[in-house]
């Protein structure tokens, strides 16, 4: 193996995205208002630009071999987990180059330590105590990458060969240079034990801003305890969190127009804390559309008890039904399951009545015996001091 290891692997999943491989060669179908509406434009090329189509076909055909070949080839298995992505291959890949007392140092994106599909790779390397130090740092000032957009953030990755052990290795996020790095109180330190406590069921790594940040986190899980832990089997008070439906996947079940024994399908920027008509299609443009931000009911609508926001889709009420199998209440405890450490809160969570709910927004069950305790869940994860260390 070598001594040192460098490098700046490339960041591209390996999976073909629909939407970027017909940009730049058919709008229609890169603006397709549905994933089963683009799979059928795709399929109609066949006929009339069969040439567009063989090329699609080449390009998704070579993609699938790439990822059957990494995910058959047994090299990579720890980074070969939902859609594969290059620089987490390179990174199990880098690991393995280096010999015993060797160093990696690599730049990727922060998304290792922190995505669900790298969470075996980073545990690996966690529980082995080859991490040596983790700097997270942003895009803002676009000063490192100044073609990749200024909210994404990577990290410099060092990790040591099998015979250096780190007990507490390195930390820090959110750093604009990298001389931040320097600074005592951007710089934390965790152990395998409290990275498995903070994280126990996804193995991720928290973000902590400050060593405050960091210590003050780690003493409050030490006196409470978390609400589901899925490795102990420990869950007081009975919780699910599911997903109802997928907006590509499940598409082919939505319409566009509200029609008898058919709910509205609900996105998670339709509700805010306590409301669930903060938002609505109706009177959207495709600015509004394409930002995310859709138009606000007025303060006299919201008046009206039988006001209703408009929806992008409705969904059949027995496939609703289906997804929420023995809750037979008339309403929904759901949370935006889509964030950032950065916003006004991180955790938004309110009541919807039954209805459609998209993947954006997971809802939460709980045993029939803490029904009468289903206030003190929204309020707790509405709570000032809850967002403080869920945006950790």
């Amino acid at each position: 193996g070598f001594d040192c290891v460098l490098g700046n692997p490339p960041w591209e999943k390996i999976k073909i995205q629909e939407k970027e491989f017909f940009a730049a060669r058919s709008i229609e179908i890169s603006k397709a208002s549905t994933a089963s509406k683009r799979k059928e434009l795709i399929e109609s090329l066949s006929e009339i630009e069969p040439k567009l189509f063989d090329e699609f076909k080449l390009a998704k055909s070579q993609s699938e071999s790439e990822s059957k070949f990494l995910r058959t080839s047994m090299r990579y298995s720890l980074t070969v987990r939902g859609d594969i992505n290059t620089y987490a291959v390179f990174s199990e890949l880098g690991r393995e180059l280096i010999n015993e007392m060797g160093y990696l140092g690599i730049i990727v994106p922060t998304g290792l330590g922190t995505d669900d599909t790298n969470k075996y790779f980073f545990f690996s390397i966690i529980n082995s105590q080859s991490l040596v130090s983790f700097w997270g740092l942003d895009n803002e000032q676009m000063i490192y990458f100044p073609t990749i957009h200024h909210s994404y953030k990577f990290s410099l990755l060092t990790l040591g060969g099998r015979e250096i052990k780190i007990q507490a290795p390195n930390f820090s996020y959110s750093c604009s240079k990298l001389e931040s790095i320097r600074i005592p109180n951007r710089v934390f330190s965790l152990t395998n034990e409290e990275i498995n406590m903070l994280n126990p069921n996804t193995l991720t790594l928290a973000t902590f801003r400050t060593q405050f940040d960091a210590e003050l986190t780690k003493k409050t899980y030490r006196l409470t305890g978390i609400l589901i832990n899925e490795k102990l089997g420990l869950n007081e008070w009975g919780c699910g969190m599911f997903t109802m439906f997928h907006m590509s996947n499940d598409s082919q079940l939505f319409v566009n127009e509200y029609q008898p024994e058919y709910y509205p399908l609900l996105e998670a920027k339709m509700f805010w804390q306590y409301d669930h008509r903060y938002s609505t299609y109706e009177d959207a443009t495709q600015a509004n559309i394409n930002e995310g931000s859709l138009p606000k009911p007025t303060e006299i609508q919201k008046t009206n008890q039988c006001f209703e926001t408009t929806p992008k889709y409705w969904v059949p009420v027995n496939e609703v039904q289906k997804r929420i199998k023995s809750w037979n209440k008339n309403w929904l405890i759901a949370f935006r399951g889509i964030t950032s450490s950065v916003v006004e809160r991180t955790i938004i969570s309110t009541v919807l009545p039954v209805c459609g709910i998209g993947n954006s927004a997971p809802f939460i069950t709980i045993s029939e015996s803490l029904l009468p305790y289903a206030p003190f869940i929204i309020a707790n994860l509405n709570s000032i001091i809850f967002d403080y260390f869920a945006r950790q």
